[in-house]
């Protein structure tokens, strides 16, 4: 058999796009675990219902997006995740998380997994 490789690639048309990929879990109510992504983020804390606040280690020019999959066994559920806040110079990225319209805490079996894509220089292609 002929060995074979797969080379994957991101392309961007930003320059020094940074991506921070998240895997976050909360055994226990109100206490946020980064189970991936720690040497990015320093913390994800949960002060309010369904408010999220992660921290980032780094400080980056500009946000430019951010995705959510969440993986939970109560399939009927239907969450939505909003981008509430972006400070950039606090290093902090607040999102909320809703059921039907309701500010909701992630179950404690979910496990949430969220891609930030930062742009390292202020440098604007757009």
């Amino acid at each position: 058999m002929i060995a074979r490789s797969l080379n994957m690639q991101n392309y961007s048309y930003e320059a020094d796009v940074v991506s921070i990929d998240i895997k976050m879990t909360e055994a226990v109510a109100d206490t946020p675990v980064v189970a991936r992504g720690s040497r990015a983020v320093a913390s994800i804390s949960n002060a309010v219902a369904g408010i999220y606040i992660v921290t980032l280690n780094d400080t980056f020019a500009n946000f430019l997006g951010a995705n959510f999959c969440l993986l939970d066994s109560e399939a009927s559920e239907d969450w939505t995740f909003y981008i509430k806040a972006i400070d950039l110079t606090a290093k902090t990225i607040t999102f909320q998380a809703m059921i039907a319209g309701t500010a909701t805490d992630i179950d404690t079996d979910a496990t949430l997994y969220i891609n930030l894509r930062m742009g390292a220089t202020s440098l604007n292609m757009g």
